[in-house]
């Protein structure tokens, strides 16, 4: 609109063209050399005329010669200004290249010689810079192999403008391509970081309900051998200084006392019944209910007994019931995962 010459150029502070004041002379101001540098200054030589109002407005001639009503020592403004108002622009680039179409052609439409290429209205054949002509003439921008209406620098600046609002549009839309795959991705985090949550909620739910196994050293605290109160810890155990059948540490009620042996009886190895009551091995092989062998005469495995070195009849199915207890365990488990 403004052009890059110093006469006319944009001034970032108003946000306008250089103020332009009462044109001195038309012949001057809109000579052809002037022609084609800035598109405002084009339009003021196009509608600046003594006898009419070429471009339509009352009063439009006036201000493009800086006469007009409201004055403001400013031709351009002053007649831009007056031009119809139109919808808003969705799409720059496309406004622009049309109207430079439209333009193209109106020049196509005149009577176009070698030494003349109008845009407006002449009443010769030519375009002269005289306050009866409403025109600007192109002719020295067409002039060579690579001249053409491109050529025309206010021309130019508006290619120059379309290709780079077509270039925001372009990075536009590929930065909203990143900002949705980044948004993918920052879902699909979430997605795993949940999903590990979850994994590490089962482990610890399967840990939690996973029984531990006792050491030798819980699995001894409340034994018969234990014959002082400081042998026999009252966390666990009850000290019995009385106990007449010599056991004076005993499991508290509840609590699990591997010593107490697993046979068929309640009193553990030292019982009459179940495997603790058989003396030999055969008499120990020969306890069984139908065909299934219920003790086994052996030394203690798991520390279930008091004397553990010694071969005596023991159960032998407790470390097969321990087994499947720990893959049962194990299995639900895998079902809650």
């Amino acid at each position: 609109m403004c052009g890059a010459g110093a006469d006319f150029k944009y001034n970032p502070t108003t946000a306008t063209c250089k103020k332009v004041g009462e044109m001195s002379g038309k012949a001057t101001k809109c000579a052809k050399a002037q022609n084609g540098l800035a598109l405002g200054h084009d339009i003021v030589c196009i509608c600046a005329d003594d006898s009419d109002d070429a471009c339509g407005p009352t009063d439009t001639r006036n201000k493009a010669v800086g006469t007009g009503s409201g004055n403001n020592n400013d031709r351009i403004k002053d007649t831009t200004d007056a031009c119809p108002s139109k919808a808003d622009v969705t799409d720059l680039g496309t406004e622009i290249n049309t109207a430079l179409a439209t333009v193209q052609a109106l020049i196509a439409k005149q009577n176009a010689k070698a030494t003349t290429v109008m845009l407006g209205y002449s009443t010769t054949t030519t375009c002269t810079a005289s306050a009866n002509d409403n025109c600007v003439d192109y002719a020295a921008h067409y002039q060579g192999n690579d001249g053409g209406f491109n050529k025309v620098p206010w021309v130019k600046q508006l290619r120059i403008a379309a290709q780079k609002y077509q270039k925001y549009k372009e990075e536009t839309i590929r930065r909203t391509h990143i900002k949705a795959n980044l948004r993918a991705i920052q879902e699909e985090a979430n997605l795993e970081y949940t999903k590990e949550d979850i994994l590490t909620f089962a482990t610890a739910s399967a840990e939690a309900s996973t029984p531990k196994s006792l050491s030798i050293q819980d699995r001894q605290r409340c034994q018969k051998q234990n014959k002082t109160p400081a042998e026999c810890p009252s966390e666990h155990c009850v000290y019995d200084e009385k106990a007449t059948d010599g056991n004076k540490c005993k499991p508290k009620a509840g609590a699990e006392n591997p010593a107490a042996g697993a046979g068929n009886g309640a009193s553990g190895d030292g019982a009459a019944t179940g495997c603790a009551g058989q003396k030999d091995k055969t008499s120990c092989e020969n306890e069984k209910t139908g065909d299934k062998q219920n003790c086994a005469f052996r030394k203690d495995k798991d520390g279930e007994a008091d004397e553990p070195e010694k071969e005596k009849c023991r159960n032998g199915s407790l470390l097969l019931n321990k087994k499947f207890a720990l893959i049962a365990v194990v299995f639900d488990c895998l079902v809650e995962f």
